[in-house]
């Protein structure tokens, strides 16, 4: 792997990854849910738990433009004329050729840890590599 991860506490020859796009549907769950609050009942409190104040709105956002800007779909959007309107409009119904989600969940079940992380401890890696801010 290019980036270096915690081993598992309990199971160190194991070490704890999402795959990216788990992390990317999240977030734009989370932003989702934050432009409908109303739908969702939230109280204040929730809201702000949901939000994790601007910070992780702010980090999913970013998490969303990294992933578009890396996937690059470069599948050519095409415009047609709308005798309706009266004039030409790009069609949203276009064919784009996309990986296997069925596939990416399959593997991340058949691959999950059992149990729970614990956050909280600390195990050294020899591997670290400095987190750039």
């Amino acid at each position: 792997m290019a980036n270096r991860t915690s081993p598992i506490p309990g199971d160190e020859s194991n070490y704890i990854v999402i795959p990216e796009v788990f992390h990317t549907l999240h977030c734009l769950n989370t932003i989702r849910k934050a432009l409908h609050p109303e739908y969702y009942n939230f109280t204040a409190t929730e809201l702000d738990r949901l939000l994790f104040r601007e910070e992780h709105m702010d980090h999913c956002i970013d998490t969303l433009r990294q992933t578009l800007m890396c996937s690059g779909d470069v599948t050519p959007l095409v415009w047609d004329w709308d005798p309706e309107r009266n004039m030409t409009l790009g069609r949203t119904d276009t064919v784009h050729e996309c990986r296997d989600f069925g596939k990416i969940q399959e593997w991340a079940v058949e691959h999950k840890m059992n149990g729970t992380f614990d956050e909280s401890v600390h195990l050294p890696n020899d591997l670290e590599i400095p987190v750039i801010h």
